[in-house]
């Protein structure tokens, strides 16, 4: 179980689990040198930011998509956090992994798709929220008089 964050009004579980394809399928992740780099390179952003990285993975098996567990507060929309995450990661690939990456890519300075996955993820299900949530309607207000 995650601890709840509190912040001076609220309190707060907020769960994203992204994921992130490279450019046209290529399998990027095949120097693991690379992919470890990336991983601390994220964990480095997101200390810069209003989210922290609950867990980072990838799957050596299909090396082309990176999962990424973040946590992170109301204000933030996770479209912030993908962009941010998404154009400092390949601005730094660039910077220091140049020659690998042109393997891949050519003519420009690509490393993910434009798209993404973006799921919300909590200590419990919809189906205990729904079920909480009923038997909260079971709780009839009596008429005064």
């Amino acid at each position: 179980m995650r601890e709840l964050q509190t912040n001076s009004h609220c309190k707060n579980l907020i769960l994203y689990h992204l994921i992130f394809v490279c450019k046209y399928r290529r399998k990027c992740f095949l120097n693991q040198t690379f992919a470890e780099e990336l991983k601390k390179q994220i964990i480095e952003i997101s200390k810069k930011y209003d989210f922290e990285i609950d867990t980072i993975e990838l799957d050596y098996l299909k090396p082309d998509h990176l999962h990424i567990l973040v946590r992170s507060v109301p204000k933030l929309a996770p479209l912030q956090i993908v962009r941010v995450l998404k154009q400092q990661t390949n601005k730094w690939a660039w910077n220091n992994y140049s020659s690998w990456l042109r393997k891949f890519f050519w003519r420009k300075h690509h490393l993910w798709t434009r798209g993404y996955f973006c799921g919300s993820v909590g200590n419990i299900s919809a189906e205990q929220v729904q079920e909480y949530l009923e038997r909260q309607g079971g709780h009839k207000l009596e008429k005064s008089i």
